[in-house]
């Protein structure tokens, strides 16, 4: 049932939606139920096409002319970013009125030369887009009533010949949407997949003179960015195609798609990079999927194409290492990858972050991730390590456990508690380091100053 597939809109406590989510066809039958039900339940949105028909047709306008002109405001609707909890709810629509029209300032004088632009653009009416543009619409400016922009409709649904008479009127490709977030139609029109006004903008791009002819716009590299974040490979190669210039500067699109486990357009990416990652880069590669937001079995499928791909998995920087990331995670798959690819098993940074300092031992045993202390020993890792002033070691050998055991037993402690869970696995040695001298000297060459006990 329509009705039960938007009762999230009804909602008083709602933030957000998936409105944007659902095709034309399904809102277009909710708004026409709207409209139905204005007389008994009033919304912002029925209000805001009641006002403009009074507007533009009077008081007693014709059925055939009121029908069309309610049909383009549908499609303006649809077409808009307005939060549906402000523009359907009845219980919001008196303040969402008084909002528009008194805080923001926006008489229905103001809204109406920017709902017919846009219809104009829906349309594909390039005459009358022109003579609104001469007239000093401005594309950027935003008609808070049904939450649309003439720029931001153009690069979503405008055709080629809308796109061009933007550019032919001299038009800014950058506008700001609801909330001064600022968004440059090149990169929507790349995100609503719209390769006709995409096309046009291109090749007005690579026209167009730069200042460094070698490197991208700005707004190129930010749409090629959500290209590649998305994964869209059949969009990058159309985009690829009409402005080669995006392939200078591929390190960060890179990162992103690497970021969100987009498996094809790393490949793709990667076929592409003009000279092989550094160490450090590849690194940084890693890093962020390991920080991204994806499942864990994403993250690591994505971790094994890195690495088959030939990124390494050390590197220079003083930064935690993925190993530290992995351990540290409890991710003993991905941390069998890294060590299987060559991954150092000691590496620490001293001076790195709280996760930098310390072995990637040290996080498992801190842990007490059996599974992982066994993985690392056997992989090489030094069993001793030093933190606050103390040294750590640890023991894994079967017959100093158990001597280890009956030492415990003979000290006092019961035999069940002792040898629980079949006895153990290994077992951590903490001795305390001598106090600190004034002779002795840290990496810089300055004495330390001497130990001072607490009292």
């Amino acid at each position: 049932d329509l009705e039960d597939l938007f009762t999230f809109l009804t909602r008083s406590d709602l933030d957000s939606s998936p409105w944007g989510t659902f095709p034309d066809r399904l809102k277009r039958l909710y708004l026409y139920r709207k409209l139905r039900e204005h007389p008994q339940k009033q919304c912002a949105f029925t209000c805001f096409v009641q006002e403009v028909i009074e507007y533009q047709l009077g008081d007693a306008p014709a059925e055939e002319e009121r029908i069309k002109l309610t049909e383009s405001l549908i499609d303006v609707a649809i077409a808009g970013k307005n939060d549906p909890s402000t523009m359907f709810h009845p219980l919001v629509c008196q303040y969402w009125i008084d909002k528009v029209n008194n805080r923001f300032n926006e008489p229905i004088e103001k809204s109406v030369p920017i709902i017919l632009a846009c219809m104009a653009i829906l349309r594909g009416d390039c005459a009358e887009l022109s003579t609104a543009l001469r007239d000093g619409l401005d594309p950027e400016q935003i008609c808070l009533r049904f939450g649309v922009i003439p720029m931001d409709v153009a690069a979503q649904r405008g055709n080629r010949e809308i796109a061009k008479t933007m550019v032919e009127h001299g038009c800014s490709m950058w506008y700001s949407i609801i909330y001064s977030i600022p968004m440059s139609a090149l990169t929507m029109a790349a995100i609503s997949r719209n390769k006709d006004a995409l096309g046009v903008w291109l090749e007005h791009h690579h026209q167009e003179n730069h200042v460094d002819p070698a490197k991208p716009s700005s707004s190129c590299k930010q749409a090629f960015k959500k290209l590649a974040r998305r994964g869209d490979v059949e969009l990058m190669e159309f985009f690829v195609k009409r402005y080669p210039r995006v392939l200078n500067d591929l390190l960060k699109p890179l990162q992103l798609a690497v970021c969100f486990t987009r498996f094809e357009a790393v490949r793709w990416l990667f076929a592409h990079l003009n000279a092989p990652l550094t160490p450090d880069q590849g690194r940084r590669l890693l890093l962020s999927v390991l920080d991204g937001p994806c499942a864990w079995p994403r993250v690591s499928q994505m971790v094994q194409l890195l690495l088959k791909l030939g990124v390494s998995p050390n590197g220079t920087t003083r930064h935690r290492t993925p190993l530290q990331k992995a351990v540290a995670a409890r991710q003993k798959e991905i941390a069998e990858i890294l060590l299987q690819y060559g991954a150092d098993v000691n590496e620490f940074h001293p001076r790195s972050t709280a996760v930098g300092r310390q072995t990637p031992l040290m996080l498992a045993v801190r842990q007490r991730s059996v599974s992982m202390v066994q993985l690392l020993l056997r992989n090489g890792a030094i069993p001793t390590y030093t933190w606050k002033r103390k040294r750590y070691t640890v023991h894994e050998n079967r017959k100093q456990v158990q001597n280890l055991e009956k030492v415990l037993i003979e000290l006092g402690w019961e035999e069940e508690e002792v040898r629980r869970h079949e006895g153990w696995d290994y077992w951590v040695l903490s001795e305390k380091l001598p106090p600190v001298t004034p002779r002795q000297e840290n990496k810089s060459g300055r004495p330390r100053r001497a130990f001072q006990p607490r009292t």
